[in-house]
């Protein structure tokens, strides 16, 4: 139920920022497809490949152990691994990529875990608003290039992760306390205790 009503918010701002009714579009993002229910006038459902988080789950697969049924619990696709690999950071016990979590073995059916590291991709849905930006030179120009008009017909550019990603870095490096102490990491502390 979270994810849909993540989705559903996401959905609505992005209407927004398109000019559109809250009611035209609807978008649910799973791993990497991006599954888009248009309502105005004629009910269609389109499925868009989202090409970053289709490169981090391929690498996720060579790197780590997934999880299918934890994939289908959570909602998302869930990977394990014994120990994280160059992390100069924290050890820590999960990790939230674009498209999958991966945990730590022993904290797969941690509750709070879990909750926090969704959180986390959700953190991340929410800036596809930025994604809209792109929506009028990509109209414009898929008029009039075949190529262009593939594209935007079959991939959903993640280009929000450009903004996303060096937020959360410039949070993580200006916190004082610890590397914890920053607003993604207390948002998704705060939605893994309130349960």
């Amino acid at each position: 139920m979270a994810k849909l009503v993540n989705a559903a918010g996401t959905s609505i701002k992005e209407n927004a920022a398109l000019n559109k009714n809250f009611y035209e579009r609807w978008h649910l993002n799973i791993g990497f497809s991006r599954i888009e229910f248009h309502t105005k006038n004629k009910f269609s459902v389109k499925h868009k490949l989202m090409p970053v988080a289709f490169g981090y789950i391929v690498d996720g697969f060579f790197r780590d152990k997934f999880e299918f049924s934890k994939s289908l619990r959570i909602g998302e696709f869930v990977f394990s691994t014994n120990s994280f690999r160059n992390n100069e950071f924290i050890d820590p016990l999960a990790a939230a990529n674009p498209g999958y979590i991966v945990f730590k073995k022993e904290f797969l059916d941690d509750f709070s875990v879990n909750v926090h590291e969704v959180v986390h991709l959700y953190q991340s849905n929410e800036f596809s608003i930025f994604n809209t930006y792109l929506n009028t030179p990509l109209s414009r120009w898929s008029s009039t290039n075949k190529t262009i008009n593939w594209i935007d017909r079959h991939l959903y550019i993640e280009l929000h992760y450009l903004i996303y990603r060096p937020l959360y870095i410039f949070e993580r490096e200006t916190s004082i306390n610890s590397y914890y102490d920053n607003f993604f990491e207390h948002e998704a502390e705060y939605y893994a205790r309130v349960f």
